[in-house]
């Protein structure tokens, strides 16, 4: 007599009934996968395996044609080693060192007992456990591939048989002498969930619970037969059901004495619950078989066959009908293209082999649990498919499998984003039919998949002229008028990882069709511009660019419009993208702009002295729309020549813009208004205003005090602006008049990031310095030229008299300065007291605008003027 108790499942405690598709959680590593994988598998010619998508039922390949198959196992094929690689399962069973049994590749942590009062069973997965014991001390078991046999009592064995998902625990009482052993009256095991309960329901099975109150498994009764069975629609003629108890920890089930007392029972025995389900692995696929003769029963995951038919049982004549149905994950595929699906079951019994055999009809049908009965079996809707054969009666009449066409239920599912998609088999004539429909089938069935990837919806979307994707009232305005070519080119992002087009290219192809739309406002209504407009085809598999040209006459001024595209590969589009709108304006301002400074005002003084500002010296001005003008968003400025009021010069109307006069007297100031969709008035505004001469403004272009005293820049309080950094490592101290810069005279110098002054007309330069080696020649300050420094402020090494010399050089060759390097440099000096830059009186030639440095040195004042400024009409004085 054999008893097998089932360890009951988990089923994910914890987990979201409706899981998140796959597709919307793949990773950007997968996409990379499934492309690597198609290249290789057009260069080889054969398929390749998406590795990156294997799970333990799960296998993907890329075809040389650039689609995928899926093919999902009810079964675990593959679990993951110790060192991530995926091994075939295998659950061929193994003692350990630490005296345990093992299988030795399952996806659940499964250990078994290696003898003595070690638990019968450990279970573990995720988190979640169950132990089960025996009552007593346990033998040293004998292990047979994936058996574990125990001798507990004489002529009494418990047998454990380890599957790819669960482990079957079966007592076999051997004859009829071992029934009287009165441990058989009642069989009790301790059992122990982590995270669950157990309780029994009112089917005589058993419930486990989750802490949350949730339903995670379901044990049917268990099922007592003896050993008088037949091959066939009724196998056994002596079965009981056995409901199944629970208490503190335990689990028990009695035995039907009745049977086991019965001079017609053959032995040995078998008191069996059904296996364990798959969901202790977290797994969404199932199978479960009802029967007409025992509606109330559920066959949930059961250790025996799938089965389909009508029979009739030859002992009691009793009539009944069994029909199965199938859990396959198939969340993979949503979002794809489903090009063909394939339901394939091996037959392993028929009633029989004829010429005309009944037809196994299989249906998209309702959702299964562990409480599917025939009195609460699912919706069947309309059949897939039908397979007429008879398989697995004899040897002339072997195995073979079953294929059916489930395409259109997993397009559905596809479509409608379904974690998993369950199928029905049924006998076609099963309420009308003899036996001979009857039909036995494998418990793991495949669900092959033929799909292609939809390209994805195109993203950076872009327009020529250039655009905001938005809708609404803040939608942009362009003018296609303005592009030279007279056209709006619309572009946009595209990325299709594997599929060829028709024409055969061998390169993988996927192009963009745009739409465009115009706003009727007479109908409030979208119409079509034109026909729908294609981009080239480029290569899919990497991310690309691609666009298109509408002509500018397309458009209507005043109007709005709307557009968006999306992918094609010659198979399938992806969705659309988001609509892109946009305003067509082509009518630039004919509004004068407003201009205003009160730094520099257009007004028109006749005496120099009420000039305003300086040369070099920055003001404010700001722009605004003539009276009657609307739409302005930019201006566009020049200075003295409209020519140059260009897009570089282009400031936004809320900007207002400091600008610098040039030269003295009158400047002018030449404004252009620029609207939304970036229309350029071809009317400008001139303003001018008048800049005090040199003469007049005293105004230095550059002054450095050196009091900043710390940090690694010294301030220009002129209005030029113009900072120096030091380089070297110079230092802060006193100076001749407040602070001062000490150099080393090698390593140390200060650098403007651009030229001070113009070096092409009259100016003056001067600094305080005091030397402590003028042995030498010493650079004091200079400003780099296209060839030659365009001045130099140095120190002559004495030759007669060691009294201090100052020399001023200018321009080289009549070359303009360059803005590179401008110095102030002074080699030797290991202290320097201080040096601005003076704008300051007129040079004897008038037309010219003369800006100058001045100061005065520490000592020797009258030699340096004599020598270095004796070329100036009027003499610098120092400023304090």
């Amino acid at each position: 007599m054999t008893v097998s108790l089932g360890t009951p499942s988990l089923a994910a405690v914890g987990a979201s009934s409706r899981p998140v598709p796959r597709h919307a959680q793949q990773a950007p590593s997968i996409e990379r996968a499934e492309a690597a994988a198609v290249r290789k598998a057009k260069e080889s010619d054969s398929p390749v395996e998406v590795l990156a998508e294997r799970t333990e039922t799960r296998q993907v390949m890329a075809q040389p044609d650039g689609t995928f198959s899926s093919d999902e196992s009810l079964l675990p094929r593959w679990v993951k080693g110790p060192d991530g690689t995926w091994q075939p399962v295998d659950p061929t069973l193994r003692a350990t060192k630490d005296g345990t049994v093992m299988p030795k590749a399952v996806p659940v942590r499964i250990r078994l007992s290696g003898g003595g009062r070690a638990p019968l069973l450990q279970s573990t997965d995720r988190g979640r456990s169950i132990t089960l014991t025996w009552q007593g001390r346990l033998p040293k078991p004998t292990l047979s591939g994936n058996t574990a046999t125990y001798a507990v009592r004489p002529g009494v064995d418990l047998r454990l048989t380890v599957s790819a998902l669960n482990v079957s625990q079966e007592i076999v009482i051997k004859s009829r002498k071992a029934t009287a052993d009165p441990a058989l009256k009642r069989l009790t095991f301790g059992l122990q969930g982590s995270g669950i309960s157990f309780h029994t329901n009112a089917s005589g099975g058993i419930d486990a619970t989750a802490a949350n109150g949730v339903s995670v498994s379901h044990l049917p009764p268990a099922r007592m037969r003896d050993s008088t069975g037949r091959t066939g629609p009724v196998e056994r003629t002596h079965e009981s059901v056995l409901p199944l108890e629970t208490g503190a920890g335990t689990m028990a089930v009695v035995p039907d004495q009745k049977m086991l007392g019965s001079s017609d029972t053959r032995f040995p025995v078998v008191i069996a619950l059904s296996d364990p389900t798959p969901e202790w692995s977290g797994s969404k696929q199932h199978w479960v078989m009802i029967d007409q003769a025992h509606s109330t029963e559920t066959y949930w995951d059961s250790s025996h066959r799938p089965e389909v038919g009508a029979y009739t049982d030859p002992d009691t004549g009793a009539h009944g009908i069994k029909r199965s149905f199938f859990r396959m994950d198939s969340d993979n595929v949503n979002g794809k293209h489903i090009l063909k699906a394939t339901f394939r079951i091996e037959q392993t019994y028929s009633y029989g082999c004829t010429k005309t055999p009944s037809a196994t009809e299989i249906y998209f049908t309702g959702g299964i649990h562990g409480y599917t009965t025939w009195k609460r079996q699912p919706s069947w809707g309309s059949p897939l498919d039908s397979v007429a054969k008879d398989a697995g009666h004899d040897s002339s009449c072997p195995d073979d499998d079953d294929e059916f066409n489930v395409t259109s239920a997993v397009v559905t599912a596809a479509r409608k984003g379904l974690p998993n998609t369950t199928f029905g088999l049924k006998d076609r004539d099963d309420t009308t039919s003899s036996d001979w429909g009857w039909k036995g089938f494998s418990s793991n069935p495949h669900l092959v998949i033929k799909y292609n990837t939809v390209p994805k919806t195109p993203y950076g979307q872009a327009t020529n002229p250039g655009t905001e994707c938005t809708q609404g009232a803040n939608r942009p305005v362009i003018n296609p008028n303005s592009t030279p070519a007279k056209k709006l080119t619309l572009k946009t992002q595209l990325y299709d990882p594997d599929k060829d087009i028709k024409t055969h290219n061998p390169d993988d192809q996927v192009r963009a069709e745009y739409e465009v739309n115009h706003y009727n406002a007479t109908s409030k209504t979208w119409e079509m511009v034109g026909a729908r407009l294609y981009s080239s085809f480029i290569p899919s598999g990497s991310p690309s660019t691609v666009s298109v040209d509408v002509p500018a006459a397309s458009f209507k001024n005043g109007e709005v419009y709307r557009w968006h595209v999306w992918a094609w590969d010659g198979t399938d589009n992806s969705a659309w993208s988001s609509w892109c709108e946009f305003g067509v304006d082509s009518t630039a301002p004919d509004q004068v702009p407003q201009i205003s400074s009160t730094d520099y005002p257009d007004d028109e003084p006749t005496d120099p002295a009420d000039w305003h500002g300086g040369v070099g010296r920055a003001g404010t001005f700001t722009f605004s729309p003539g009276s009657a003008e609307t739409g302005v968003t930019a201006y566009r400025y020049a200075l003295d020549y409209a020519g140059q009021a260009t897009a570089a010069t282009q400031v936004s109307a809320s900007t207002p813009v400091q600008i610098t006069p040039k030269h003295q007297w009158v400047n002018k100031r030449f404004v252009y208004p620029v609207d939304a969709a970036g229309n350029v008035g071809t009317r400008y505004a001139e303003y001018d205003f008048y800049v005090k001469p040199l003469s007049v403004s005293g105004a230095p272009v550059g002054h450095w005090a050196l009091d900043d005293g710390t940090g690694n820049t010294a301030a220009d309080s002129a209005s030029g602006g113009h900072p120096i950094t030091w380089t070297g490592g110079a230092t802060w101290g006193s100076g001749r008049i407040g602070g001062g810069g000490h150099l080393n005279g090698s390593t140390n110098y200060g650098e403007t990031s651009g030229p001070v002054t113009h070096t092409d007309a009259g100016f003056t330069v001067s600094a305080w310095v005091r030397l402590t080696d003028s042995s030498h020649t010493a650079t004091v300050a200079a400003q780099a030229g296209s060839v030659n420094s365009g001045f130099q402020l140095y120190r002559l090494r004495p030759v007669r008299r060691p009294a201090a010399k100052a020399a001023v050089a200018g321009a080289r060759a009549g070359r303009r300065t360059r803005p590179n390097r401008h110095l102030l440099r002074q080699p030797r000096p290991r202290h320097r007291h201080g040096q601005r830059l003076l704008q300051r009186g007129r040079s004897r030639d008038d037309a010219l605008h003369p800006e100058e440095l001045c100061g005065r040195p520490q000592s020797d004042a009258d030699d340096v003027q004599r020598h270095g400024m004796a070329d100036r009409a009027d003499p610098p004085r120092a400023r304090q």
